[in-house]
């Protein structure tokens, strides 16, 4: 990377080789149990030699079972406060797939540049990685991300480490660096910096001799950061913590964070999922002469046992240019015990006569609490309009 002539790139040869290590390693560990190759995916960036000099970061997220989410700083919630920032918001894709009211993580128009939010295929307009954007400045008082715990959050002793995921803000200039504050009952805290502990805030190299002038490296990309519980219980009771709290360490900057956890390093069992599979249906509908809807239908293949969310795209494509179905996308809520849903799809009839029926395939993705089964539906919007 960094350009054809950097000597940073790695050779042909060299990125052959840490392919062939990368993926006889996830092999060798998922299907033959070899757990010397964990830390090539655990978020801890181990290597092996086959990888030569390659740096490579990944990024984890451990087995449900191992790990207690503290706050995926997707949406405002009850446990979070945000506060004394020049921005302290959630965000969203990309500036161009933003809704009016909404945060965008990247002005960008180079979505290599930020793959979290490169827009999906058939999902263009759904909000992809949510994640909460901070900036901050010499004018901003007091700023911090407070996280309370509760029952159940509370225990750090069960895990190895403290993890969050962590990215430098695309506008940031200079140095930017946070601390990390672990409080327990007794009000005793523990502070870690997380320039100590990981490089998530120092920007990826950027390509310095491109022929054309377009620069598609210095990419923006959300790194694991790890802090061992052992270094926080010198100084806390890490059986019963109250808070953890972020916080500015250099007087400007900004950056992306979500994903806060305690976890343990492991490997998931597999096998297909036992969670609810929601579908779309295939709908029919005359177009009438003006604002109006189509109703589609979600089936799931049991009842809920808990709310779930996802997101419709209309318009994902068919003949999305004619104009009758808009192209946007919209939550779904699925409340407990639900078996089915209707979706009402906004549809713009006219009085026009079409000469043929017009298709537009309708999708759902971004599931939560369900998996999803078939997302891909088309609705058939018929001409009403006499010749």
């Amino acid at each position: 990377m960094c350009g054809t002539a950097s000597p940073s790139r790695l050779t042909a040869a060299e990125q052959r080789a840490v392919g062939t290590a990368y993926m006889a390693g996830f092999f060798r560990l998922v299907q033959g149990g070899e757990r010397a190759f964990l830390p090539l995916f655990d978020g801890t960036n181990g290597t092996v030699p086959s990888a030569g000099r390659a740096e490579v970061y990944a990024q984890a997220q451990q087995p449900s079972s191992r790990r207690a989410d503290l706050a995926p700083l997707e949406r405002p919630a009850g446990n979070v406060t945000v506060s004394g920032f020049d921005l302290g918001a959630y965000c969203h894709s990309v500036a161009s797939r933003v809704p009016a009211g909404d945060t965008a993580c990247s002005a960008t128009t180079q979505t290599s540049k930020v793959p979290h939010w490169t827009p999906a295929t058939f999902a263009t307009w759904v909000p992809t990685s949510p994640v909460l954007r901070l900036r901050w400045s010499e004018a901003s008082v007091s700023p911090s991300v407070r996280i309370a715990l509760g029952p159940g959050q509370r225990d750090a002793d069960r895990y190895d480490a403290l993890t969050f995921r962590l990215a430098r803000d695309e506008s940031a200039v200079g140095d930017v660096d946070l601390d990390v504050t672990v409080t327990d009952h007794k009000g005793r805290s523990a502070t870690v910096r997380v320039g100590d502990v990981s490089p998530a805030l120092t920007p990826f190299p950027a390509s310095t001799n491109t022929t054309n002038g377009v620069n598609r490296l210095g990419k923006t990309w959300l790194r694991t950061v790890r802090v061992p519980v052992d270094d926080l219980a010198r100084r806390v009771d890490e059986d019963n913590l109250r808070y953890v709290t972020f916080r500015p360490a250099t007087p400007t900057g900004g950056a992306y964070l979500s994903d806060v956890a305690f976890d343990s390093t492991g490997v998931g069992r597999g096998g297909p999922t036992g969670a609810v599979r929601v579908s779309i249906g295939d709908a029919t509908a005359a177009e009438g002469d003006g604002a109006g809807t189509a109703r589609m239908r979600l089936t799931l293949s049991d009842r809920l046992k808990g709310p779930a969310r996802l997101h419709v795209q209309t318009a994902a494509s068919g003949s999305a240019s004619a104009g009758q179905v808009p192209l946007l996308s919209f939550p779904v809520t699925l409340p407990k015990g639900a078996r089915e849903a209707t979706i009402q799809v906004p549809l713009t009839g006219n009085t026009a006569v079409n000469p043929a029926e017009l298709r537009y395939k309708i999708t759902i993705s971004a599931p939560t609490g369900v998996v999803i089964g078939d997302g891909f539906a088309w609705l058939t919007v018929t001409d009403d309009d006499a010749v």
